[in-house]
């Protein structure tokens, strides 16, 4: 797709129109096929929540949007995001609740820790990377198409 067509679609696209575009440059190793349904999972989450932001005005959306909102810090963002609706923040938790060890409430909206002394030893660390591990094959894959 060139580069006027990808950002009219991210411009104007539904989200299924979106993903439909994006979903197929997932790339995986073999032996991480077992990532791909939260990598998959995690992309739908954020287009929807990125071109309902879109829609209501808030926001403009690229791919370098949909990458830069795939962060850990992005992704716990639009979970505290209150321009979303509840369905959708409750999808973004119950996608980062899958991280081992993430509690929502021991983050703040920043994606920093928590300042609640009763998640003052709870380790974020460890859902972050999993996040990561998980968005670094995203990144991958999407920098070719951004590279188109």
């Amino acid at each position: 797709m060139d580069s006027r067509d990808r950002d009219a679609m991210f411009r104007r696209g539904t989200a299924e129109e979106i993903l439909a575009a994006l979903s197929p440059l997932i790339d995986l190793p073999r032996s991480e096929q077992a990532s791909r349904p939260a990598l998959e999972t995690l992309l739908k989450l954020v287009v929807e929540a990125l071109v309902f932001l879109r829609e209501e005005k808030r926001k403009t959306m690229k791919l370098e949007s949909v990458c830069d909102a795939t962060s850990f810090e992005g992704v716990v963002g639009l979970a505290y995001n209150e321009s979303l609706p509840p369905d959708m923040r409750t999808a973004i938790a119950d996608y980062l609740y899958e991280l081992p060890g993430f509690v929502l409430e021991a983050v703040n909206a920043e994606g920093g820790k928590s300042d609640d002394p009763i998640y003052a030893n709870l380790d974020i660390d460890v859902p972050r990377k999993q996040h990561d591990h998980y968005r670094s094959f995203l990144l991958k894959s999407l920098a070719t198409e951004a590279a188109a």
